[in-house]
């Protein structure tokens, strides 16, 4: 039995030894200095020349970067050689190569343009047994960097870095097909490998493999090296080469014959700057997390966020009067979450500031005037004494400043006068309106959970602050998901970082938890005068409230109409947007009024259809006749 027992086990190590590709899988051996490459300065951009059999790599061992090769047989390389022949132009720096065919390669160097030299992509021939000297690809040439091309094995695409088009500076990887007539076609960023960082170095390893490297993908730190696969007709999200990234910088990823690979690395123990280091794509069993352990990767396209403050400053006038609504003052520190021009928010906020003003300045008593019949006057005068009560609680104001009258009158108002002992209380006041803007605008989150077998569910959260916001929950050990950072309301100010946790629950019930750092960091903030457009042109605009059956209301407003002619309107277009439809004759009459108030000409200021009213106008907000005057920026 024994023995039976001893032939069966012998029987499955023989079986594993011979099938091992089953159970297998492949990595990157550990990354050895090529300290026959390398020298005290940066060493790196290697490219394999198929055709010569050569390695061609960089190095500023010289002052300037100059192409080297060496030969390569089994993970040995000779010495290396500069090359001879114009490529390498002295005191130039090029850098870069990949090859077409025996006679044609792509290099990067510098062109001068009319403000400065840009790095380049050009073209070099090998004759009479030396690379020409680099001609511009104009085809691909632009003001701006764009480089370390590489071409695809079957020659029929390119892929380079450029940061053209890039508000940010930042550099992203571009592709161009050539045509039938041999030209290459205008180059299109390749959106799904780019992020808010720098992207570089590309290598096609294959027509559907990139490596490039990146610093904007997360990772260890610095640049890592991450590859992407092309399938279904488009580029994959990338992922990274763990097993050759640390927290310094890899980047110039490079394919070499027999399952070799060579890149560049600034990590420690090498002879100085960038090293060339080799690798070999090894066969092993793989391996699983040990008993209980759950491995959990989180990825997103950048670890960094920026945020951009926008504030516009719109100047409001003092309302002179408010409406009543039974509860709607009983809190007048209250925020209302409705537009900047809607009836309500505009009445609020001239009583926040009145009550601002009244607590600077203990000289100013307020008065309220009401024009009521004897059957209403008991409702106002219950609506006047609670805003009065909510004007001493909210603010230091004594009830003794306060105080309210009613006056006869046949054809009895709705509303409410404000008057003052003061005129200062009703002079315009400017309103700040901020805009938060992020980047990336949305933040893409990409989860792998292994054992997959071991998965209950996982839930990923948005941690700041002690807050936590749940983003996903998924019963699979991959799942993919975007954070938008404005729907989500996430005030930066005074944030340095935010943090993507994931919570697995494994079919034990035990958790296990990763957090994923982003940081953030205030990019710039913009202060500007608000502004709305109309017919592609800009205005600053200026609302008022009145009554369409008693526009005499708008002589209330001359400390505004003051403020407003300041922005020396001769010749200046104004336009006039109302929420409801008048008659010519009033239409007229505000005319008028207004050109008497700026000193224009009446023929400047016109009725104007707003093509988005309901931009400006709340539907339901149709108490009183809204005015916007738009002033011409």
């Amino acid at each position: 039995m024994k023995t039976i027992i001893k032939i069966i086990i012998i029987n499955c190590f023989l079986f594993l030894i011979a099938n091992k590709e089953i159970f297998a899988i492949n990595y990157w051996s550990d990354p050895q200095n090529i300290t026959l490459l390398n020298s005290k300065a940066d060493d790196f951009a290697p490219c394999w020349n198929p055709f010569q059999n050569l390695l061609y790599f960089n190095s500023t061992k010289e002052g300037y970067s100059y192409y080297y090769t060496s030969k390569f047989e089994n993970g040995v390389f000779s010495i290396p050689e500069k090359i001879k022949g114009p490529l390498n132009q002295s005191n130039n720096n090029q850098a870069y190569i990949t090859f077409e065919s025996e006679e044609l390669a792509y290099v990067s160097t510098f062109e001068q343009y009319s403000r400065q030299a840009l790095v380049n992509i050009f073209t070099s021939y090998f004759k009479k047994n030396e690379w020409t000297k680099p001609a511009l690809l104009n085809d691909l040439s632009s003001e701006s960097f764009s480089g370390q091309a590489t071409i695809s094995p079957d020659n029929k695409f390119i892929i380079f870095a450029s940061n053209k088009g890039s508000e940010q500076v930042d550099s992203d990887l571009w592709i161009s097909y050539k045509e039938s007539n041999g030209e290459w076609s205008e180059a299109t960023p390749i959106t799904v490998l780019n992020s808010s960082g720098n992207e570089l170095r590309p290598f096609l390893a294959t027509q559907d493999t990139v490596y490039f490297s990146s610093n904007g993908w997360g990772g260890l730190g610095g640049y890592d090296i991450f590859y992407s696969v092309y399938e279904n007709g488009s580029w994959q999200k990338p992922y990274p080469l763990t097993e050759l990234n640390t927290e310094f910088d890899e980047s110039d990823f490079a394919v070499l014959p027999n399952g070799y690979a060579v890149f560049s690395s600034n990590r420690p123990g090498g002879a100085g700057g960038l090293d060339l280091y080799l690798t070999k794509r090894e066969i092993g069993i793989e391996s699983s997390p040990a008993e209980n352990e759950i491995e959990i990767s989180i990825s997103s396209q950048s670890t960094t966020i920026s945020y951009t403050i926008e504030k516009s400053k719109l100047l409001l006038p003092i309302i002179p009067f408010i409406s009543y609504e039974a509860g709607f003052f009983d809190n007048i520190d209250n925020e209302i979450e409705s537009s900047i021009f809607n009836s309500k928010f505009l009445q609020l906020s001239s009583l926040k500031k009145i009550a601002e003003r009244m607590e600077a300045n203990p000289d100013i008593e307020l008065m309220f005037e009401c024009y009521s019949d004897e059957n209403k006057q008991y409702i106002l005068e219950d609506f006047l004494k609670n805003l009065i009560s909510n004007f001493t609680k909210c603010c230091d104001i004594s009830k003794e400043r306060l105080a309210y009258t009613f006056l006869e009158s046949e054809d009895a108002s709705n509303l409410i006068l404000i008057k003052s002992n003061n005129s200062k209380i009703f002079e315009p006041h400017y309103f700040a309106i901020e805009k938060t803007e992020f980047t990336p605008h949305i933040l893409n989150v990409s989860l792998r959970v292994r054992p997959a077998e071991e998965i209950k569910f996982l839930e990923s959260y948005l941690s700041f602050k002690g807050k936590e916001i749940l983003l996903d929950k998924s019963e699979s050990a991959s799942s993919e998901f975007d954070i938008d950072l404005e729907s989500l309301k996430v005030n930066p100010t005074n944030l340095e970082s935010i943090i993507i946790r994931t919570k697995v629950i494994d079919k034990e019930n035990q958790e296990h938890i990763q957090d994923f750092l982003i940081s953030i960091f205030e990019q710039q903030a913009r202060e500007r005068n608000y502004t709305i457009n109309q017919n592609g042109k800009e205005y600053y605009a200026f609302p008022i409230l009145i009554e369409d059956d008693n526009l005499f209301l708008i002589h209330n407003y001359q400390q505004y109409f003051v403020k407003i002619k300041e922005l020396d309107l001769l010749n200046k277009k104004v336009l006039l947007i109302t929420n409801k439809e008048l008659a010519n004759k009033q239409k007229n009459y505000l005319v008028g009024l207004l050109s008497e108030k700026f000193a224009v000409s009446g023929k400047n200021i016109e009725f104007s259809n707003f093509k988005n009213q309901g931009q400006l106008f709340e539907q339901e907000d149709n108490e009183f006749l809204h005015l916007i005057i738009l002033v011409e920026k």
